[in-house]
């Protein structure tokens, strides 16, 4: 919602879009492209990987905290942004909507910060794992939909994000696939 800002208000509003823009589409993109190379069956090689990890939860988190301080410094109120429409088979269509405010723009920026924290572990620990690509793109998925629920601002954008995820969460609890335990947690958390 862009009217009764002014000028200056605009001008804080178009940044709060592209660092949102960012902070979401890092790992947004982080998830498409090492998807993408798994389902081609060309994995990125290990270094590549945590790199690119790395440098998406930075990006993310970077942008999000400054789009807090940009927030909070401007003091816009609850802002409304869309970036455009899914669909438009019926009056109104199906809008790719963040509802932004100080309590999502932190939780957003809490999430993503936490997902870079996690990112630099599980690239140490899981060093030279037979499903190392396999657990980023899992964890691309899961930082995706949390900060999707985090700033969704219509019921659409939550669904998506809350679907990423529950599949993502059981999918990640049942990493370790060849164990019984981990593939019995993971149905029970699919369930």
């Amino acid at each position: 919602i862009r009217s009764g800002y002014g000028t200056a208000g605009m001008r804080s509003t178009a940044s709060l879009e592209w660092m949102l823009l960012i902070g979401v589409g890092a790992p947004a993109v982080l998830f498409v492209l090492l998807g993408g190379a798994s389902l081609v069956n060309r994995a990125l090689p290990e270094r590549w990987t945590g790199r690119l990890a790395a440098g998406a939860m930075l990006a993310s988190c970077a942008a999000l905290g400054a789009a807090l301080l940009v927030y909070g410094t401007t003091r816009t109120g609850t802002v409304l942004l869309s970036y455009g429409a899914w669909s438009t088979t019926h009056d109104g269509g199906i809008a790719f909507e963040f509802l932004v405010d100080g309590m999502s723009l932190g939780f957003a920026a809490l999430s993503a910060a936490i997902a870079g924290v996690v990112s630099a572990f599980s690239n140490r620990y899981l060093h030279r794992e037979p499903g190392y690509n396999r657990y980023f793109v899992l964890l691309a998925m899961f930082v995706t939909g949390m900060l999707l629920v985090a700033l969704a601002g219509n019921v659409e954008v939550l669904f998506a994000g809350w679907e990423f995820i529950g599949l993502s969460s059981a999918l990640l609890v049942a990493f370790f696939h060849e164990r019984p335990a981990p593939v019995s947690n993971a149905l029970r958390v699919f369930a």
